[in-house]
C-alpha cells in the first residue's frame, strides 16, 4: 500500500508541475517563443505572438503573420471532452510581405464550436470588394458541408491575390451550397462574371497584343454535384469568339474527367485589330476529351477553317490525325505574321504508344505544295525589288520505331535547293543526329532580293550530333563567298578556317553595303565556345584589298578617294573572353605598323597601342578639309569603355605634338614648334621664320573649336606680303625681330575666324578679324601695320593658293601730297602749274 501511495504522490506532483509549466503565467512565457519558432519553421514565414494567455480551459492570443496579417483568437475548451468554442478575427491593411501589390483592407471574423473532430465554422467579412458569408462543417479534419455567398468580387483584386497583374476588371459572383451525406457529396455552385472587361492597355504593354477598347469577357458556369459526380456547364464569350463546354463530368472518386469542347470564331475579320492582318471566313473547333489521373486518355477533335480541315483522334495512346488543304498564308496571318508565303498544307499522322517513349512508333508526313514566296510582301519587309513570286515545295517524312524518330525533308525552290535534311532523335535519351545538304546554283538570282551583285555558287554540307538536346559535335563545309569555309566542333573545342573568301560577298550576305573587297583567309582554334569564357587563338589576313569609293563616301559623308588599296594581318589570342591581338594595316592612305592590345568581349572594353605612318598628308584632304603637305609619324593609345578615348604623339614641326581624343573632344598641344614648317604643311606662304606654342581643342560632333598660339621670337620671311610692304617703305622689313605675339581664333565648321598681334622695337602688326574658309580656301585678312610711325593697311583676299594683296598708307599718301604741292607751286588754283600738280597727286593716290 505504501508503494501505491508513493506512486500516487509522484503522479500528483508531476501533474502539478505540468499544470504549473503549461497554464501559469511563467509557463506561458516559456511556451511562447517555442510556439513562435515552431510555427515559423513549419510555415516558412515569420510568426509572432503579440499576446498569449493559456489556461486549463481558455486561450486568448493575437498572432501576427508575416508582419501583414493579424489573427485574434478567443477560445474556451475542455481537454477531457475535446470540445471548444472559439471566436476569431482576421485582418490586414496590406499584403506586400506576401509579394502581392495589395493595398486594401481585408477583414474576416466568425465563430467555430464543437468537438475537435466534428465542428461548425462560420464567418463573414470584406474580401476583394465583396461582403463574404460562409458556413462549413468539418468532420475528421475535412470539410463536409459548405455554404458560400461571395457576390460582387472584384476580378482585378482576385488576380492580384493570385499574384497576377489585373488583366481584367469587373465583378465575379460565386455561390455554393454543398453537403456531404452517406459518403457522397451533393449540392450546387454557380460562377458568373458581371460587366467584366479585359485591360487592353496592360495586355498591349505585356504581350504586344492590341485589343479593341472595352473588350468584354463574359463567363458563366453552372455546377451540380450528385453522388461524387460533378456536372458543369460552362460558356465563355467575347466579341470575337465563343468557347463552351456544355457537358463536363468529373468523378471525384476515380479522378476522371470527360468533357465536350467547342470554340467558334464566326468572323475572322474581327481579328484584324489584334493580328494586324485581314482574314476571311470562320474557325470552328469541336470535340470530346477524357482524362484519367491527370493524363489525357481520349481525344476526338475536328477543326474547320483557314481554308481546310484538321481531324485528330486519340485513343488508347494512339493518335490519328489528318490535315487537308490548310492555307499557309492564313496560318501566318493568324500568328500575326505578314503573309509572306502561300501554299496548301496537307499531312497525315499516325502514332502509337504516345505515353511510352520507349515503345512509341508510327509515321507522319507533311507537304506544302503549290507554294510561293510573295514578292509584294517580301519587298516591303527587306526592301528588295522582286518582280515575281518565288515558287517552292516542302516535303517531310517522319518514321518512329520504338522511340527512335527518323525524319527526312527536302525543299525545292527557284533560289535554293535543300536536297537533304535528315534527323534521327531518340525520345528516351534525347540524343539526335542531323545532316544537311543545300545548294544555290546561281547566286546572281539573289540580286533582286539583296539589291547587290553576287556571282558564283554556294554549297553547304553539315552534320551535327546532340546529346541530351545539347550540341556535342558539328562539322560544316561550305563553298561560299568565292572560297571555302570549314568548321569542326567537338564538345567545346572549335576549329574553323576560311580560305580565299570574298570580303565583298561577306558584306552583301550579311545585309551590309560592301565597304570594300579583298581575299579573306583565317584560322581559329578555340578550346571553349562559351562566350563568357572564350579561350584559344587565331590568325586573320585580308589581301588584295580595295575600298569601295562610293559606299565609303556615303558612310563618311565625305568624298572618299578612289583606288584605295589595303591589306590587313591580325593574330588574336583568347583568354577568359579577353582577346589579346597583334595587328597591322597597310594602305596607300596610311600604314599602321602596330595595333596591339586587348578587348574584353563581355565588358566591351578595348585597350590598344598603335604606331602609324602617313607618307603623304595630302591624301587625307577628304578628312581634314584642307590639303596638307608632308609626312606624319605618330604613336599613341586607344581605349573604348562606353566612349572612345585616344592619344596621338608625333615629332612634328621640329617639336613634340601631343593630342588626345575623349569621346568627341580633341585637345592638342605643341611647344616651340617651327611656324614655317606649319605654314608649309598647310600649303600657305612661309611668311614667318620663328617658333611658337599652340593649344587647341575641337568638338567633332559640333565641328567647333578654339586655338591659341603664342608667337615667340622670329622674323618675317621674304614673301609677296613683305615685298609689297618693303616697296612702299623703300626698306627691308624682314630684318625686324618680333617677340611675344599671339594668334587666337575660333573654328565653326569650315570657317576659321582669328585675331593676331606681333610687335618688334620698330613695328607692330595687328589683325582684328581675319577669316579663312576651309571649304572654298577663300581669304579675308585685314592687316594693320605700323613701321617706324608709318601706318600701312594690307588686305589679303583671294585663296590660300592664289592670295591677293591690297596695300595702303595714309601717312605716306598725305606726306607725298604736301611735298608735291610745294614742289609744283603750292595751292595756286588758277595756274596751269597747280592743275598739273593736282592731276599728278590724284594719280599717285591710286598707288596707295
Amino acid at each position: 500500500m505504501k508503494i501505491l501511495a508513493y506512486v500516487f504522490a509522484i503522479f500528483v506532483a508531476l501533474f502539478t508541475l505540468i499544470y504549473a509549466v503549461l497554464f501559469s503565467s511563467a509557463g506561458n512565457k516559456l511556451l511562447k517563443p517555442h510556439i513562435e519558432n515552431y510555427a515559423t519553421q513549419k510555415s516558412g514565414i515569420p510568426i509572432k505572438l503579440s499576446s498569449f494567455t493559456l489556461t486549463s480551459s481558455t486561450l486568448n492570443t493575437t498572432i501576427n503573420i508575416n508582419q501583414d496579417l493579424n489573427l485574434d483568437i478567443n477560445a474556451s475548451f475542455n481537454l477531457f471532452s475535446q470540445s471548444f468554442d472559439m471566436s476569431y478575427k482576421l485582418s490586414a491593411a496590406t499584403l506586400k510581405n506576401f509579394g502581392l501589390n495589395w493595398a486594401k483592407e481585408v477583414s474576416l471574423s466568425g465563430n467555430a464550436n464543437g468537438k475537435l473532430k466534428n465542428f461548425i465554422a462560420n464567418g463573414s467579412g470584406m474580401v476583394a470588394g465583396s461582403d463574404i458569408k460562409f458556413s462549413s462543417r468539418v468532420l475528421d479534419f475535412a470539410p463536409k458541408e459548405l455554404k458560400l455567398d461571395a457576390k460582387g468580387l472584384n476580378i482585378d483584386e482576385l488576380l492580384v491575390l493570385a499574384n497576377q497583374k489585373p488583366y481584367a476588371t469587373g465583378k465575379l459572383n460565386l455561390v455554393a451550397d454543398i453537403a456531404y451525406k452517406d459518403q457522397n457529396q451533393s449540392g450546387n455552385a454557380k460562377l458568373m462574371t458581371v460587366s467584366s472587361y479585359l485591360n487592353s492597355k496592360l495586355i498591349k504593354d505585356d504581350f504586344n497584343i492590341t485589343l479593341p477598347a472595352n473588350f468584354a469577357l463574359n463567363l458563366s458556369s453552372d455546377i451540380a454535384i450528385q453522388n461524387q459526380i460533378v456536372h458543369a456547364k460552362t460558356v465563355l464569350s467575347t466579341p470575337i469568339a465563343v468557347a463552351a463546354a456544355l457537358n463536363t463530368l468529373y468523378d471525384m472518386d476515380k479522378n476522371e474527367i470527360t468533357s465536350d469542347f467547342n470554340l467558334g470564331i464566326p468572323n475572322l475579320a474581327k481579328l484584324e485589330p489584334i493580328i494586324k492582318q485581314k482574314l476571311n471566313g470562320e474557325i470552328l473547333l469541336k470535340g470530346n476529351a477524357k482524362a484519367v489521373q491527370g493524363k489525357l486518355d481520349y481525344l476526338d477533335a475536328d477543326i474547320k477553317g483557314l481554308g481546310g480541315t484538321v481531324s485528330a483522334k486519340l485513343k488508347d495512346s494512339q493518335i490519328d490525325a489528318q490535315i487537308k488543304n490548310l492555307k499557309l498564308s492564313q496560318i501566318l496571318k493568324l500568328a500575326s505574321i505578314a503573309p509572306l508565303a502561300d501554299g496548301d498544307i496537307n499531312g497525315i499522322v499516325k502514332i502509337k504508344e504516345l505515353n511510352e517513349p520507349a515503345l512509341m512508333s508510327g509515321t507522319a508526313n507533311l507537304q506544302i505544295s503549290k507554294a510561293n514566296l510573295k514578292s509584294s510582301e517580301l519587298n516591303k519587309i527587306i526592301d528588295s525589288s522582286l518582280k515575281s513570286n518565288i515558287d517552292f515545295a516542302l516535303n517531310t517524312n517522319i518514321n518512329i520505331d520504338k522511340g527512335l524518330v527518323k525524319s527526312n525533308s527536302s525543299l525545292n525552290s527557284d533560289l535554293l535547293q535543300v536536297s537533304t535534311l535528315n534527323a534521327n532523335y531518340d525520345l528516351n535519351t534525347k540524343n539526335s543526329n542531323i545532316s544537311l545538304k543545300a545548294d544555290v546554283s546561281d547566286l546572281g538570282k539573289f540580286k533582286e532580293i539583296i539589291n547587290q551583285e553576287l556571282n558564283g555558287k554556294l554549297s553547304l554540307q553539315a552534320d551535327a550530333k546532340l546529346k541530351a538536346d545539347k550540341l556535342e559535335n558539328l562539322n560544316l563545309l561550305s563553298n561560299a563567298f568565292g572560297g571555302e569555309i570549314k568548321a569542326s566542333l567537338q564538345g567545346q573545342n572549335l576549329k574553323a578556317s576560311v580560305k580565299n573568301a570574298s570580303l565583298h560577298d561577306l558584306f552583301v550576305l550579311t545585309n551590309q553595303k560592301p565597304l570594300g573587297d579583298g581575299v579573306i583567309n583565317a584560322d581559329i582554334n578555340l578550346s571553349t565556345i562559351d562566350i563568357k569564357n572564350l579561350n584559344g587563338n587565331g590568325v586573320l589576313s585580308i589581301t588584295n584589298g580595295k575600298l569601295n569609293q562610293k559606299n565609303m563616301s556615303e558612310l563618311l559623308g565625305k568624298e572618299f578617294p578612289k583606288n584605295v588599296e589595303f591589306s590587313l594581318n591580325s593574330k588574336p589570342n583568347f583568354t577568359n573572353s579577353i582577346v589579346y591581338f597583334s595587328s597591322n594595316l597597310n594602305s596607300n592612305l596610311a600604314k599602321i605598323t602596330k595595333f596591339d592590345g586587348e578587348f574584353d568581349i563581355n565588358k566591351n572594353i578595348l585597350n590598344a597601342n598603335y604606331i602609324a605612318n602617313i607618307a603623304n598628308l595630302s591624301s587625307l584632304e577628304f578628312i581634314t578639309g584642307a590639303k596638307l603637305n608632308g609626312e606624319l609619324n605618330a604613336n599613341g593609345k586607344v581605349k573604348f569603355d562606353k566612349n572612345l578615348q585616344a592619344t596621338l604623339n608625333s615629332k612634328l614641326f621640329r617639336s613634340e605634338l601631343k593630342s588626345s581624343l575623349n569621346d568627341n573632344l580633341i585637345n592638342l598641344n605643341i611647344d616651340k614648334f617651327a611656324i614655317a614648317d606649319l605654314l608649309k604643311m598647310l600649303g600657305y606662304a612661309q611668311f614667318y621664320e620663328g617658333s611658337g606654342n599652340l593649344k587647341a581643342n575641337y568638338d567633332l560632333s559640333t565641328q567647333k573649336g578654339k586655338f591659341d598660339a603664342d608667337i615667340l621670337e622670329g622674323k618675317l620671311s621674304k614673301s609677296e606680303l613683305t615685298n609689297t610692304v618693303s616697296l612702299i617703305l623703300n626698306r627691308d622689313i624682314t630684318s625686324e625681330v618680333y617677340k611675344n605675339g599671339y594668334i587666337k581664333g575660333d573654328i565653326n565648321q569650315n570657317l576659321v575666324t582669328f585675331k593676331e598681334q606681333m610687335s618688334s622695337p620698330k613695328s607692330d602688326i595687328n589683325v582684328t578679324k581675319g577669316t579663312i574658309n576651309l571649304a572654298t580656301k577663300a581669304l579675308n585678312i585685314p592687316i594693320d601695320m605700323n613701321v617706324e610711325k608709318t601706318d600701312i593697311s594690307v588686305k589679303i583676299t583671294g585663296t590660300t593658293q592664289n592670295p591677293k594683296y591690297d596695300a595702303k598708307s595714309n601717312y605716306l599718301q598725305n606726306k607725298i601730297e604736301k611735298g608735291l604741292e610745294k614742289l609744283l607751286g603750292g595751292k595756286e588754283s588758277n595756274s596751269t602749274k597747280s592743275n598739273d600738280a593736282k592731276e599728278l597727286i590724284k594719280g599717285l593716290k591710286s598707288l596707295f
